[in-house]
Formats: structure tokens, sequence, C-alpha cells
């Protein structure tokens, strides 16, 4: 059980960066939403700041940021190459770009963000020379499953230090997730409160009970959940009072039955493929 007591709390990846195991997801926020999400949650602690090319919204990350005053060294910035974008010179040229708009020197952690643009074994030896030029800290992917990081191995380069992929009770991936363990790859997820479609009152007993047992939101026991199982967690909100209470989680613990009760929720049930499937952009 992971017992994390404050919300600065970092892991070390499988390259020794350590890296906070809570931040703001800043996928589908405009300009002006995303600099005033970034604004509440740098104050009220959050240093984990995770955004991507497709969102179009780097610069304003960057912005809030720069105007926070905080040290370079005490926030952690993820972006993501677009899978428009796949190919050795490609990732390249993007990256730089990306820190552009950034204004930035270096990423904490790029990662490709889905298989689908192919060329992955290509795409990921310009990852490993960008991190090896200083331009990335750690490097690693998004969207993958077993049968997609493993060419990256099997062509012997550098093993991914995270994948980011939809993660809460309801979608545990953990064939991936087991995978990710044995090879010392933090699994990272988006979507950790599954676009709130399961809290619904009645629905899942066990988040009910919990809820009202800690005196906690059921989107609190589910980002407790996530945390305390040792995922990277990224719930995007535009709403400084939702960004507060999303990060209300380092000062209880949910007890080792009630998590492998939780555990038991799991369906499949893949929020994001079912977005993208009625028509909304790729979406974390």
């Amino acid at each position: 059980m992971q017992r994390m007591t404050s919300l600065a709390h970092r892991i070390t990846l499988r390259d020794s960066h350590t890296m906070p195991i809570f931040g703001l997801g800043c996928w589908n926020m405009n300009d002006a939403t995303t600099y005033n999400a970034m604004v509440a949650a740098i104050t009220e602690g959050y240093r984990l700041f995770d955004t991507a090319q497709v969102y179009n919204n780097e610069a304003m990350v960057g912005k809030a940021l720069r105007d926070s005053g905080l040290p370079r060294e005490d926030y952690f910035v993820v972006t993501k190459l677009s899978s428009q974008c796949h190919g050795y010179e490609s990732a390249k040229s993007n990256l730089r770009q990306s820190l552009d708009r950034l204004g930035l020197d270096y990423v904490d952690l790029y990662l490709i963000h889905s298989h689908r643009g192919g060329s992955n074994v290509e795409t990921w030896k310009a990852f490993t020379e960008l991190k090896a030029a200083g331009l990335t800290r750690s490097i690693g992917v998004s969207n993958f499953n077993v049968q997609h990081i493993q060419p990256l191995i099997d062509a012997g380069l550098e093993v991914p230090a995270v994948d980011q992929f939809e993660l809460h009770p309801w979608n545990q991936h953990k064939d991936t997730v087991s995978y990710c363990r044995e090879l010392k790859i933090a699994p990272m997820g988006y979507c950790p409160l599954a676009r709130c479609r399961k809290f619904e009152d009645g629905k899942y007993p066990v988040v009910d009970q919990v809820a009202k047992k800690y005196n906690k939101t059921k989107a609190q026991v589910v980002l407790r959940w996530a945390v305390q199982s040792g995922f990277i967690t990224i719930p995007k909100s535009e709403k400084p009072e939702r960004i507060h209470e999303n990060a209300e989680l380092f000062d209880w613990f949910i007890s080792e039955e009630e998590m492998t009760q939780i555990n038991d929720l799991d369906e499949r049930s893949n929020i994001s493929k079912a977005d993208l499937a009625m028509g909304e952009k790729w979406s974390d």
C-alpha cells in the first residue's frame, strides 16, 4: 500500500528521475481556461502538469509556469508527440516546436501520444536521442499496450519510463499494468474519474460506502484508490474548487479490504475509446 502524505510526493522512475504522483491534466482546455486552471493548480501546490501537441495549449501552460515564478526544478512538465507526426526527423523537430511553445529548454517527460501513427520504433529511436541531447529528461509512451511496447524493447532500445493510458476502477488494464510493473515502467492514468459517468448513487455501493465512511466525495475515493495503487494520476479540471477537492487525498487512507473491493469493480469500460467512436477527437 502506498502511503503518500503530501501533494508533493514523488516516485522514482526507472531512469532514476523523480516525478510527482499527482497533477493536472490539461486536455480539452482553451487558452484562457488553461491559464486559469494552471494558476489555481499551482496555487494549490500541484507540480505535475500534463499537456500535448494536439491539445493546442502548450503556450498557456508555459506562460502560467513562467508567471508563477517557480524555479524550473520545482515543476514537472509532460507533453506528447501527435500520432500524425511519427518518424525519426519529425519527432525531433516536433519536440523543439513544443519547447518553443512552452518556453522551456527541456520537458521532464516526452511521450509518444499513440501507437496509431505507426513508425513506433523509428520514432522511439529519435526519442532516445532527444533524451541524450537533454531536450527531455525522461521518455515514455501513451496508449500503448504490451504488443506496442515490446517491439521497442526487441529493437534494443531504452525501456520507456512511463506508459500513460486510461486508468480508473472500471478500466484497470490489469495485463498492461502487470507488464509495466515487471519492467519497472510507471503506469500513468488519464481519465481517472471515468468522466464521472460511474458515480450514480447506488450503482457501485463500495464507492458510496467508502465515501460515506471517510466523509469524502466519490471523486476523492476514486482518485485516492489510484494514487494508493501507485498510479501517476492527472485528473483534468477547469474549476478551482474541483482542483482543490481533487488534491485532498493525502491525509487519509483506504483500507486494504476496501482497496480489494474497489479492485473488483473492473469491467474494462473504456470511456475515452467510446468518446472517440462517437466522433470526439482523441482524448485524455
